[in-house]
């Protein structure tokens, strides 16, 4: 089966842009798990589960590239 080289284009950017969000979002997280609750904070479950997501999203959305 033959694939569309502009279709798959679109995709790829597509996907690469809902990671950038995902990205962005996670990043969102991590200054409201660390900074928002009114003075910088370390060491919580909130914090350290925000921290991978970021991490994960990131690392994907580089992938994706």
């Amino acid at each position: 089966m033959e694939t569309n080289p502009q279709l798959q284009m679109v995709l790829d950017t597509v996907v690469s842009v809902f990671l950038f969000l995902t990205a962005l979002a996670a990043l969102v997280g991590v200054y409201k798990a660390h900074i928002a609750t009114g003075g910088a904070t370390f060491g919580s479950t909130t914090g350290s589960l925000s921290l991978i997501a970021f991490a994960i999203s990131v690392s994907l959305w580089k992938k994706s590239l």
